[in-house]
């Protein structure tokens, strides 16, 4: 076809502009496969394959037609082994009419079957010979990266008011049930699929493409929903329209919505579709390499001067420090035991596995620089199960050098962590629901137990996952028995892996609750009603979720709180995102719990405003919407051009560079640094760090910032009083901590 050919009819407004530029150039395509459906179409036939023929000896591509004769009884038959002398044509006969879903079922497997991966094929009728047009650009924009292209048979100003008011009403209705981004058409069955698509598609559901389409008009639906829920990128073109050449059947809108009706409850009710793994594609070297690039920027500014900034060691870490030093003289708290807070002590045993390297501030706060680090993996897997490559690894560039997740990534804290439980538990619960593998709800129960053994925050990985895989019986992909097992294997391998810690938690009862009923509201604020209680946990949930977006006047020593705790770009995207969010409810529903349940737990359930050491966790989970808004605008840019991408991705780098630089000036600002007191500052660690490990040698009393302040204090003030003095003894083994410094931090976490 001549390119001015096909100018013309872009200049009309038929085909997307993107995919003419690539048209005009030979497509790198092995073999293109024509699916022809017939039934009783000798009238049309001859003229479609002569037609056919001339259009591929133009192109010269190499062609194989499938025509599926669906028991024709009009000499269709004939014609189709006369077109074997000069076509590359292959003939499937029904002997008697089984319907279009059959048709097109057995097309597609012949075609699987013989075709590669990057090979080509198109479902074509016999009535569309005017549509062969439109196969340069279907092909262009499967070059360009689509699946599926599907060829819309026209719009909405074609035929009487009525009929355009009904096709308006179908799309309408089609595009709220069945939406699939791209595509507007949703009955065309003019479409062009990618090999690996085809064969993925059909071991993903065992050859059952078409199971819930109860009349022709619904297979395309059916066939581009299931093609889409695998993954398929999807897009549509406008052909020229040629009412007048092409047949139409008219059916009642009643049948309509009857058919629809039952594909959709087939689609999203699966109690009876035999169980079937989901396929996943291996990942490409290069997209390893991609993320292992932002992880080693993300590493990078972690180690960036972290034994400078900050320049205090505050007492969250001191009091970590004293707990390792106990261990490293037989003192500490055993690996199954509590530590100060107290927690379980299993993240204090790793820290002191760093320690060991090391006694440095380095080795100090470089666990929580490799936790936060590595939850970009299971966070990565999550985001893209749902975004393109590009926005998966600008989202997570954006998540490591966030404000709030890259502070608490460079102290020697470990609640971080949490995030690469939380994380992993919403990948394998995900993958678990979807596919019902057992072995993915044993992830998922792993997870939550590593997470128990953590930061008390942790403790809402298992109740997500819980919440999880009970709201998805509601619409279950897999039967429901098979959920409420799953369930269980999760909860009891959580409880088994958990076991060795809960013999000391049971005889130390009072003790491992301290920390929860110190920050309890509900132990803070007891209600006599049930409406008090709701009242107090909407007035909590409210506050703190204004603070999330805003922030407060406030100085935090955990949070950048004055000028929000998020970046204000970030603050942005996040808000679009959760907004559409609601008009992708099948594919983020998932991240609403997982945001929701540790929110809950760590915020609106503790006294106080917005707590970052506690909330930290659900900073991921965040960045999940802030992920969805990048791809909402990758999507817009790349239809108009795609070169306009190239703005998201500058856009993110510059606002990952912005955050990060927004931290190191915040974390420097002398009032933040006062905030963090009680403190030691950089200088004097070393002298902190020689006294610690000569008390701890000698006893098991904790000995915590406040009473190195209070040694400091009467070693200057005998100085003053007696200059050259010796120094005086440290505070007796058994003397009790001064009345003002509670071996607690003075703010609960």
């Amino acid at each position: 076809m001549p390119s001015h050919e096909l100018s013309r009819t872009s200049a009309d407004g038929q085909f997307p502009h993107r995919f003419l530029r690539t048209a005009h150039r030979s497509i790198r395509m092995t073999r293109l496969f024509v699916l022809l459906p017939v039934g009783n179409d000798r009238a049309l036939l001859e003229t479609f394959l002569a037609r056919l023929r001339a259009f591929m000896a133009q192109r010269g591509w190499d062609y194989q037609v499938l025509a599926v004769d669906d028991g024709s009884d009009d000499g269709s038959a004939g014609v189709l082994d006369r077109a074997k002398a000069d076509t590359p044509i292959e003939v499937v006969t029904h002997r008697f009419p089984r319907g279009l879903r059959e048709t097109l079922r057995d097309g597609l497997e012949w075609i699987a079957d013989r075709c590669a991966d990057d090979d080509v094929a198109v479902i074509m009728r016999a009535d569309q010979a005017d549509e062969l047009i439109a196969l340069p650009v279907m092909l262009a924009a499967i070059e360009a990266g689509t699946d599926v292209v599907v060829g819309s048979e026209g719009d909405f100003r074609s035929g009487s008011r009525a009929q355009r008011l009904e096709r308006i009403f179908e799309t309408a209705l089609l595009r709220m049930f069945f939406r699939v981004a791209g595509v507007r058409d949703y009955v065309s069955s003019f479409m062009a699929l990618r090999g690996r698509t085809v064969r993925a598609a059909l071991a993903r559901h065992r050859g059952h493409l078409f199971e819930y389409a109860s009349a022709d008009f619904a297979c395309p639906l059916e066939l581009l929903s299931k093609l889409a829920s695998g993954g398929a990128l999807a897009t549509e073109i406008v052909l020229p329209i040629r009412g007048a050449q092409r047949r139409s059947v008219r059916v009642d809108l009643l049948e309509k919505l009857r058919a629809y009706g039952a594909l959709f409850r087939g689609l999203h009710r699966r109690q009876r579709r035999p169980l079937v793994p989901e396929v996943v594609t291996p990942v490409p070297r290069w997209e390893w390499a991609a993320l292992a690039g932002v992880m080693a920027v993300a590493m990078a500014v972690r180690l960036y001067a972290i034994e400078r900034i900050p320049e205090v060691v505050f007492h969250d870490e001191c009091d970590n420090l004293v707990n390792v030093y106990q261990i490293l003289n037989g003192r500490g708290p055993g690996l199954f035991g509590l530590d100060w807070k107290p927690q379980p002590a299993m993240s204090i045993h790793v820290l002191t596995l760093f320690m060991r390297m090391g006694m440095s501030i380095l080795t100090l706060r470089l666990p929580a620089a490799v936790y936060s680090t590595v939850a970009l993996i299971p966070f990565y897997a999550l985001l893209r199960r749902a975004l393109s490559v590009p926005v998966a690894l600008l989202t997570a560039l954006l998540l490591a050098t966030d404000i709030w997740y890259l502070h608490f990534s460079r102290t020697g804290w470990e609640n971080v962590a949490a995030c690469i439980f939380l994380c992993g538990g919403a990948v394998c619960t995900r993958d678990a629901i979807r596919s019902g593998r057992m072995r993915s709800f044993a992830y998922a129960g792993l997870w939550s137990a590593l997470g128990a053994y953590g930061y008390f925050s942790g403790r809402a990985v298992l109740l997500a996952v819980v919440a999880a895989v009970t709201l998805s019986l509601l619409r279950p992909r897999v039967p429901r028995p098979r959920l409420v097992l799953g369930l269980l294997l999760s909860v009891l391998l959580a409880v088994l892996l958990y076991l060795p810690q809960l013999p000391y938690i049971v005889q130390h009862w009072d003790l491992f609750q301290k920390r929860t009923r110190a920050v309890s509201l509900l132990a803070e604020s007891p209600q006599s009603s049930f409406a008090g209680t709701v009242g107090l946990l909407s007035q909590s949930f409210g506050r703190k979720t204004r603070q999330l977006f805003v922030g407060r006047e406030t100085i935090d020593r955990y949070l950048r709180m004055d000028k929000g705790p998020l970046p204000k770009p970030t603050t942005l995207l996040l808000a679009l995102g959760l907004v559409l969010s609601l008009f992708r409810w099948r594919d983020t529903w998932l991240w609403w719990v997982f945001l929701l349940v540790p929110f809950t737990l760590t915020q609106v359930l503790t006294t106080g405003d917005l707590n970052g050491a506690r909330g930290v966790i659900f900073v991921p989970m965040l960045y999940l919407f802030v992920g969805l808004t990048l791809q909402t605008l990758w999507q817009a840019l790349t239809a108009a051009a795609r070169p306009l991408a190239a703005l998201v991705v500058v856009g993110a780098l510059a606002l990952a560079t912005s955050s990060a630089r927004q931290y190191f000036e915040w974390i420097q600002l002398p009032r933040v640094v006062d905030d963090l007191q009680p403190a030691i500052p950089v200088a004097e660690f070393k002298d902190w760090q020689a006294f610690v490990l000569s008390w701890t040698k000698r006893t098991d009393d904790f000995f915590n910032v406040y009473m190195w302040k209070d040694r400091q204090a009467r070693l200057r003030a005998s100085a003053m009083q007696t200059p050259g003095a010796a120094a005086i003894p440290p505070p007796a083994v058994n003397a009790a901590p001064p009345p003002q410094a509670p071996n607690a931090a003075p703010q609960t976490r």
